[in-house]
This record gives C-alpha cells, structure tokens and sequence, in this order.
C-alpha cells in the first residue's frame, strides 16, 4: 500500500515543483518586459519581442538527469491590459486573439494569481500544458498586461517514470527482504 501510494504521489509533487519554477519565471520576465517595453502606459509589442525572441533562438547543451535540453522549450505570450495578445513566442500565431476570459489571463488583470492548465489534445493526459502569468505593471504599479509562460508536462513525464519505475524496484526489494 505505502508503495503504491508513494509512486501515485510522484506525478503530483513534480508538478507542483514546475508550477513554482514557472512562477518566478513568469515573475522575472514580466519584470523585465515592463521595464523594456512599457511606454505611456502601453506596451510596444516591438519592444517584446526585441526583449524575448533572442532567447528562444539560443543553443545550449544542458543535461538534467535524463533529458538533454538544447533549446528554451517555454511558450510566452503577453497580452495588453484588454487581454488582447500582443506578443507570442510560438512565431506569432495567438497575435490578436483575445484571451481576456482565460484564467490566467483574465485572473492576473484582476490582481489575482493566474494559472491554467490546458490539455492541447483533450483525451492525452501526456498533452497538458502548464500556463502561469504575472502582470506586466508600470513603473507606479498599475497592470498594462499580462506575460504567461507555459510549459508541457510531457518533460516531466520521462522523469516521473523513471523515479516511479526506481521506487517500485526499491519496495519489491525492501518487501522481499523483509519476507
């Protein structure tokens, strides 16, 4: 049972450890942004992307455990203070559309936490896609935006296989031992 728990316990905590990593990127991004690209009270999508799109074309070669990350996997976008999105990292494709009513989104123009999670394939559990927004301010503190930045769980599943696979090993050996 303490077994089976633990490894039905696995898939939760990983992703609450992501949802507070996506968190202070969020937060850190929509500071820089604002401090790039508001002017009068507005933001200037051209500023955004000058700001962002230069990290999404980096290489890199980085090994976490398992995975080897060589590029930003992150999706970004921000909208204006009408939740109108002015910028988005996937090449643009969400410019104009309005995502006033998203969670995220329209949670954060109301000075409220904003999260979503979203499944871009309704019936695959490996299709969720973790979103987390700050609100992009001005210099006085007034929200002119939001910047969220999402991340698919797919990276995290390889990793909750793994620790589950090496938890159930662990519990065989240590039942077996203790038979």
């Amino acid at each position: 049972y303490l077994g089976s728990r633990s490894i039905e316990e696995l898939r939760p905590r990983y992703l609450e450890s992501m949802e507070e990593s996506l968190i202070d990127a969020a937060h850190l991004l929509a500071t820089a942004v604002g401090a790039a690209a508001v002017k009068e009270n507005e933001i200037d999508p051209a500023q955004v992307r000058s700001a962002l799109d230069a990290a999404f074309q980096r290489k890199f070669n980085a090994q976490v455990y398992s995975i080897i990350k060589e590029t930003v996997d992150l999706r970004v976008y921000v909208t204006n203070g009408a939740g109108r999105v002015i910028y988005d990292s996937e090449g643009g494709k969400a410019e104009g559309e309005d995502y006033s009513r998203w969670l995220d989104v329209s949670r954060t123009l109301r000075g409220e936490y904003g999260a979503r999670a979203t499944r871009v394939e309704p019936a695959n559990d490996d299709a969720l896609v973790l979103y987390i927004a700050a609100p992009v301010t001005t210099t006085d503190g007034r929200i002119v935006g939001v910047l969220s930045v999402g991340k698919a769980t797919a990276s995290i599943n390889e990793l909750v296989h793994a620790a589950q696979v090496r938890l159930a090993w662990v519990g065989a050996v240590g039942g077996g031992l203790l038979v």
